[in-house]
């Protein structure tokens, strides 16, 4: 299990996650932001009926240290695995919150593409400049 020491704290911000060129959001976040019990959203997780290579993908098993420092688990899940889950959801609260998710995971995307470019325009100066003219 990969372990991600979060503190469970109230807040409005969504926790999105860069990892391995992957953005994540975790089950303790979704819990919380959509007012469910953590137990009951992993219990959804592994309740899902998909495949087992999409929940392969989008759902990664990992771990964070709760109040009392022991180790629990939770879920990293995709941007797929989100809107797959957060589909279940309903009422006025959750599409606020599925909104907002999708909007961070979007403006994330925007971001990361974005320092990519700017990575590569850097690496194609720097080859122009090396090469011999």
């Amino acid at each position: 299990m990969n372990k991600n020491h979060l503190k469970k704290k109230k807040t409005t911000a969504i926790a999105i996650i860069k990892q391995n060129d992957q953005l994540w959001t975790t089950s303790l976040d979704i819990a919380e932001k959509f007012g469910k019990r953590h137990k009951n959203v992993l219990q959804s997780i592994e309740n899902l009926e998909c495949s087992e290579e999409f929940k392969r993908l989008n759902f990664r098993p990992s771990s964070y240290l709760n109040q009392q420092k022991k180790e629990q688990p939770m879920y990293l899940i995709s941007k797929k695995g989100f809107s797959l889950l957060a589909m279940g959801f309903t009422g006025k609260k959750a599409t606020e919150w599925k909104e907002k998710y999708i909007d961070a995971f979007n403006q994330m995307e925007k971001a990361v593409f974005r320092l990519a470019r700017q990575a590569q325009r850097k690496g194609g100066l720097a080859y122009q400049k090396a090469r011999p003219g």
